[in-house]
């Protein structure tokens, strides 16, 4: 599976720069790419345990010379942005983190909005600091969790 990853993103990256240099439109292009780039990484949550998630995290390092970070947790992470999962994680289609520089803030403002957290799923750091919350109900079939930065 690494290698399709890995040859869907050399071909894509390929295509951009040919596209490009056509005359194209930079934006559109670079639309297309993110896009395509982000179901590639939520591709990741698919992972079947430890190994397929280390050897996704070594097609992103040699495509893209993404740092591979073995992760102590339920995680591996290719640069700092890229996670992928070991095992089968919350929601329907996965799960999507929204990065927060201030997570007390972001769960303020979700209660105000009237948005409930799921309260079992906080997660923190060695220091007892709060780093993650899902809400409760999923946005079109995606658990989604606060994370702060």
């Amino acid at each position: 599976m690494e290698y399709v990853i890995a040859i869907i993103l050399i071909l894509s990256f390929i295509a951009c720069i040919i596209y490009i240099l056509r005359g194209s439109n930079l934006m559109i292009t670079m639309l297309i790419m993110a896009t395509l780039w982000t179901i590639l990484a939520i591709i990741g949550k698919y992972a079947c345990g430890a190994e397929d998630s280390r050897e996704i995290c070594m097609a992103f390092q040699a495509a893209f010379d993404f740092p591979y970070r073995p992760g102590a947790g339920s995680s591996d992470f290719s640069s700092s942005r890229l996670e992928i999962k070991k095992r089968s994680g919350r929601g329907t289609h996965g799960h999507l983190a929204v990065e927060t520089n201030c997570l007390p803030c972001a769960v303020a403002e979700m209660r105000r909005r009237g948005i409930a957290l799921d309260e079992t799923s906080w997660t923190c750091n060695e220091k007892k600091e709060p780093m993650a919350v899902f809400l409760r109900d999923e946005i079109g079939g995606f658990a989604v969790h606060l994370m702060q930065k």
